[in-house]
């Protein structure tokens, strides 16, 4: 259990980003997708899903490019 206010603030950043590797781990990226996903989380501003369209995206499946959307996004939120 966590007491000191340092444990409590450590979990509170941490707890997200641990979640948020499981659900991309879960995801299984091929080594574009995760090449492709570096760059986007760095240049694309990700407001709406037609920011994708010139990225050249590997995956043409519009279920998986939203999930990879949504992950992006709170990545983006958090920093």
């Amino acid at each position: 259990e966590m007491n000191s206010p340092r444990d409590k603030v450590f979990a509170w950043l941490v707890g997200p980003l641990m979640i948020m590797k499981e659900q991309i781990k879960n995801l299984e990226l091929t080594e574009d997708e995760e090449l492709c996903l570096r760059k986007l989380v760095m240049v694309c501003k990700n407001e709406t899903t037609e920011d994708w369209d010139s990225t050249g995206f590997p995956s043409s499946d519009t279920v998986r490019k939203a999930q990879l959307q949504a992950i992006i996004r709170r990545l983006q939120g958090m920093v």
